[in-house]
């Protein structure tokens, strides 16, 4: 992912030199029996936090995952699942926008 994220970063400043680019990658995690994509695994959240911390030493911004979860209504499931992500980008010092 990261070297995919550091090449997307090079095309474009042989593009345009100079413009703003911010460090990026979804990290998904499936469930094997069911097929879906777990956006707010804790194995995710340690991804991004890694992504944030590699972002800071190539001085970029970084974008995480913050508030998802995989609940299908709005249950103690959605509000832990979110919590614990907001929790988890904000101890990674993950990048927002401003």
């Amino acid at each position: 992912m990261l070297a995919e994220a550091m090449m997307t970063v090079t095309l474009v400043q042989l593009y345009k030199p100079g413009a703003p680019m911010f460090l990026a990658a979804n990290f998904g995690m499936f469930d094997m029996q069911s097929g879906l994509c777990g956006m707010s695994s804790p194995e995710g959240c340690l991804l991004h936090g890694a992504l944030a911390e590699i972002g800071r030493h190539f001085g970029l911004p970084s974008w995480g995952y913050a508030g998802t979860t995989n609940s299908k209504v709005l249950d103690a499931q959605a509000g832990i699942e979110s919590a614990l992500t907001m929790m988890a980008q904000g101890l990674a010092r993950g990048e927002r926008d401003s």
